[in-house]
């Protein structure tokens, strides 16, 4: 989706991204959306537990997600990639220290 099937000579990578920087971007939202109910039922039924953090790792997505569709600055687009690694890391981390704290 941010890469063309086919590369020519001529092509504009940065021009076909922001071509599909919305369906990128609107996937990452939709996914993120059908996410939460799947956590939600899983946790209720005893599946699976929350993480307190998930929450946080929610609001962060969904806000990186809307930023990327609803603009097309080249430094926030350039910024928003790093953004996305810091909540994912963190969440993994804080996540994997609680459990780890749970254990001892």
């Amino acid at each position: 989706m941010l890469y063309p099937q086919e590369v020519s000579e001529h092509i504009n990578f940065e021009q076909f991204f922001h071509d599909n920087r919305r369906p990128f971007f609107g996937l990452m939202l939709l996914a993120m959306l059908m996410d939460v109910p799947e956590v939600l039922v899983k946790s209720r039924m005893g599946l699976r537990a929350v993480p307190t953090q998930y929450a946080a790792l929610v609001v962060s997505v969904i806000v990186i997600a809307v930023i990327g569709l609803s603009t097309a600055n080249r430094r926030t687009h350039l910024l928003l990639p790093f953004a996305c690694l810091v909540v994912l890391c963190s969440y993994e981390l804080l996540s994997a220290v609680r459990q780890i704290a749970a254990v001892n």
